[in-house]
């Protein structure tokens, strides 16, 4: 069909032509199915198909058969009918329901260039924020909420209460003080600490009961309820969590609190203090958890819990004998 473009989109169409004097181009279609046929002006065929200001139209395969075709009227105007356009739309590789912005008031989720999908999660008091990085793969940043943490979101400060209540002894669960108040012609008070670890920002530390700080170990990844944060590598697609696993004794390297090189064991359930390496035998003085000088013996290249100095029973002995011959040597001169 000379100047004559006619789109298809389904279907086998055979298109025989003639032109009018009118200037139209009548076109005889057969189809073996239903086809749309897109063109740029109004048709109208004959048996009541009438398109008048559309441009697409449908034949219907079940009103024609080998013998039967249906003459179309198309208006060609000068220059011939446009061809149909096309327009392509492109997906970013990595999408971030949070809209690409970090909001860690928020749960988010991430499906990077590879399908993977990492949704926002809490450590405690700590947020894991996923986002899309330049090169469309997922990343994800740490955040510490001061409100806390929950389902994948810091807690804005309007969704926390605070309550106030008169007492005479308070427990402050975050510091673990403890105020006792004794009334009386004098009023006496004193401060107190319940013994055991707690966290001071980065640090898990070792308080005494008279709230001195007896050791502290650095928590990379944060610190919790008095435990230091372990690692957990995130795999996932369609979403599966592989969380690390320790066994019963095993060593790594640390870093003491005075910037030491020292090692941890795995023991209970998690990581002990981090203690400087030592040889068997080697003794070292300390301060025990009562706050009183004790001493550390190291044992299989670890020291052992610091204890009180007492003064071995041989040693008693033994000075107890050199008094006596003393005083029989004075007596016998006499």
């Amino acid at each position: 069909m000379p100047g004559v473009n006619v789109g298809i989109d389904q279907g086998m169409l055979s298109l025989t032509e003639s032109t009018n004097s009118a200037g139209k181009v009548s076109a005889y279609v057969a189809c073996d199915k239903d086809v749309d046929v897109t063109v740029a002006k109004g048709a109208r065929g004959e048996g009541g198909i009438v398109v008048g200001s559309e441009t697409t139209f449908t034949i219907r395969s079940g009103l024609l058969t080998e013998d039967v075709v249906r003459r179309v009227q198309i208006e060609v105007p000068a220059g011939g009918l446009p061809e149909p356009t096309t327009t392509t739309t492109t997906q970013p590789a990595c999408v971030d329901t949070d809209g690409g912005n970090v909001a860690y008031y928020e749960k988010g989720t991430v499906r990077d260039r590879h399908g993977r999908v990492f949704s926002d999660f809490c450590y405690g008091e700590l947020l894991r924020e996923h986002y899309c990085k330049t090169d469309e793969t997922a990343g994800y940043k740490l955040h510490t909420c001061p409100y806390g943490c929950v389902d994948g979101r810091c807690i804005p400060r309007s969704e926390t209460t605070t309550t106030t209540r008169p007492s005479f002894t308070t427990t402050t669960t975050t510091t673990l003080y403890q105020t006792v108040t004794t009334s009386s012609t004098t009023s006496t008070t004193r401060k107190t600490c319940v013994e055991g670890w707690v966290c001071k920002e980065s640090y898990r530390t070792y308080v005494s009961q008279d709230c001195k700080d007896v050791t502290k170990q650095y928590c990379p990844l944060g610190c919790l309820s008095g435990e230091c944060l372990t690692e957990t590598t995130t795999t996932t697609s369609s979403i599966t969590t592989t969380t690390e696993k320790h066994t019963l004794g095993e060593i790594k390297p640390c870093l003491t609190s005075e910037g030491e090189i020292g090692q941890t064991t795995w023991i209970d359930g998690r990581w002990s203090p981090c203690t400087v390496s030592c040889t068997t035998g080697d003794v070292r003085s300390c301060v025990t958890a009562s706050g009183e000088t004790g001493t550390q013996t190291c044992v299989g290249g670890v020291w052992k819990e610091c204890s009180k100095e007492e003064i071995p029973l041989w040693m008693i002995i033994l000075g107890a004998t050199v008094i006596l011959i003393t005083i029989l040597i004075i007596v016998l001169r006499q």
